[in-house]
């Protein structure tokens, strides 16, 4: 997530984890402090209560939040990723399911001549059987 913060103008920005854009969440205010009083510090912005949810993260690692928590901008903050598995889930948040580097794949064989068994010299590791593989050799 991105936060831009325009000075004395008050404009906040928020853009999900995958890029797409929010909006604005922070409606501009004119300063408050006098542009001669270096020492001032003006109100900090408030929140859109109307704005939708923050989404961010794929897979084991999608959050959804507030966009707006006790009248401040929330941030939405993904999951941790682990090592991808073969369990229909997405474990490294990477956006694909049950990879063929999962630690648990297992070998499958070529059947290049269509009999049922997989050709010894043509492994293939993944979660699922491909098309055309076999499990023994």
């Amino acid at each position: 997530m991105t936060t831009k913060r325009a000075l004395f103008g008050f404009v906040l920005g928020l853009c999900a984890c995958d890029g797409r854009d929010l909006g604005v969440l922070v409606q501009e205010r004119p300063p408050v402090c006098p542009s001669s009083d270096p020492s001032c510090t003006p109100p900090p912005p408030t929140c859109d209560e109307s704005q939708s949810d923050l989404q961010c993260g794929v897979g084991i690692c999608e959050r959804q939040v507030l966009a707006c928590l006790g009248g401040e901008a929330n941030v939405c903050t993904p999951g941790e990723a682990r090592v991808e598995i073969c369990n229909g889930l997405d474990d490294n948040c990477d956006g694909a399911t049950d990879e063929d580097d999962a630690i648990d794949a297992v070998p499958w064989f070529a059947d290049t001549d269509g009999g049922g068994a997989g050709d010894h010299l043509a492994p293939s590791l993944a979660c699922a059987p491909p098309g055309g593989f076999a499990s023994n050799a």
